[in-house]
C-alpha cells in the first residue's frame, strides 16, 4: 500500500521535504493589501510577517482550488495510491 500526504502551502515545509516523491501541496492564496501570494512561492515567512507589520489589515486566505485538490487526487488514484 502506498501512501501520500497531502498539506497546503500555509505549512511551512522545508524545501528539501517539498521535493519528497509521495507530499503533494495545494497552494492557498494570501491577500495582503489587496495582493495575492502563494506561501513558499512568491512569499517567504519573513516577508510574510513583514508584510502583515506594515499592513493596515490582517492578511486574508482563501480556500485552496477544488480543482487542483481533484487534479492531485486523479493523480493519486492513477499512481496506485
Amino acid at each position: 500500500m502506498k501512501l501520500a500526504i497531502i498539506t497546503d502551502s500555509s505549512a511551512v515545509i522545508s524545501p528539501e521535504f517539498i521535493q519528497t516523491e509521495n507530499l503533494f501541496v495545494l497552494d492557498i492564496p494570501v491577500t495582503i493589501d489587496g495582493q495575492e501570494y502563494i506561501e513558499g512561492k512568491n512569499l517567504s515567512p519573513e516577508d510574510f510577517y513583514e508584510k502583515m507589520a506594515s499592513s493596515s489589515e490582517l492578511p486574508k486566505t482563501s480556500q485552496p482550488s477544488l480543482a487542483k485538490l481533484d487534479e492531485i487526487l486523479m493523480t493519486l488514484r492513477a499512481q496506485g495510491y
